[in-house]
């Protein structure tokens, strides 16, 4: 996960939810901004940032497929303020 200018942020949230919108793994990124959420089956999946981690803002969503019984590698980037051009204030960002 990293914010718009590329920097990798730690410690957010990110959950995979089934085509029912129900939530099936979670995953928190480490200092490299990486995550990995395990034992998911294979199928289609949408990943996002948990809500609730960055107030006002439109979180970004992401169809993945998943061949494996894992997901890993799926970039995510910190979104900005609606009606703003800038990013999330107060965003945990490592250098």
């Amino acid at each position: 996960i990293t914010d718009r200018v590329g920097r990798r942020l730690d410690g957010v949230a990110v959950e995979l939810l089934d085509a029912a919108g129900s939530v099936v793994g979670h995953g928190v990124t480490d200092r490299f901004g990486l995550y990995r959420i395990d034992r998911v089956p294979p199928g289609t999946y949408t990943l996002r940032m948990a809500p609730g981690q960055f107030p006002g803002a439109e979180l970004p969503v992401l169809e993945v497929s998943v061949t494996d019984d894992f997901l890993f590698s799926q970039d995510l980037q910190l979104p900005v303020l609606r009606g703003d051009d800038q990013d999330v204030v107060n965003a945990p960002l490592v250098p």
